[in-house]
């Protein structure tokens, strides 16, 4: 009976080793992404004015043409097309429309619109240069004191009549007459202390006359 020998060998122990390593690089393409980007103006388009837009395009592989278009209908003569940039200048009605940035690569071709209104110019309204000249009225009120002085200011806040205004001549009117009154009176007394002198003058001459 033969004997057989086993031999255990410990890889450990071993200088040999296999690195086995496989890399594999994945490229996802796509086709362009398009956008369109207003530069100028940055609110209504109007006549006169200019229109500058830009065509952002990005894809894997990189879009390799970018080209404006009008939809049923032609680029204006005069437009100015640098790469994906869209520049027209003074813009008028016959502009309006739809206009397409297309852009193409490998895998395939999108798009993105921008729709075209041109609006009315402003109208500036003149300003006008005749001269305007102010006219400033002072108006001097006078009060006259009242026959009762113990009757107490009123507190109570004055009412908002729809006749504003009114009011002012009524108080004037009775001012005057208030004055006019005074004026009088003071007149008459004067009179009366005259009068008075005179008639006690006359009653002393004729006194003494009869007594003579």
């Amino acid at each position: 009976m033969e004997e057989v020998g086993i031999k255990f060998i410990d890889w450990r122990e071993t200088t040999l080793r296999w690195d086995f390593q496989a890399q594999k690089y994945l490229e996802v393409q796509y086709k362009p992404e398009v956008k369109i980007v207003v530069e100028f103006p940055q609110g209504l388009t109007r006549e006169g004015e200019n229109l500058e837009l830009t065509c952002q395009a990005k894809g894997k592989p990189q879009p390799q043409r970018v080209n404006w278009v009008k939809v049923d209908d032609d680029v204006p003569s005069h437009a100015v097309i640098t790469g994906g940039d869209l520049y027209i200048e003074n813009l008028n009605k016959s502009y309006n429309g739809t206009y397409r940035c297309v852009a193409s690569n490998s895998v395939g071709e999108s798009y993105d619109d921008y729709i075209l209104y041109v609006y009315d110019a402003p109208t500036t309204t003149p300003i006008p240069t005749t001269a305007t000249t102010t006219t400033t009225t002072i108006t001097t009120t006078i009060s006259y004191p009242e026959a009762n002085q113990d009757t107490a200011p009123s507190t109570e806040p004055a009412a908002h009549d729809s006749r504003a205004g009114e009011g002012a001549p009524r108080t004037v009117d009775h001012a005057v007459i208030g004055g006019v009154v005074a004026v009088v009176v003071f007149a008459m007394l004067c009179l009366l202390i005259v009068l008075g002198r005179y008639f006690a003058r006359h009653k002393d001459r004729y006194h003494k006359n009869i007594f003579n």
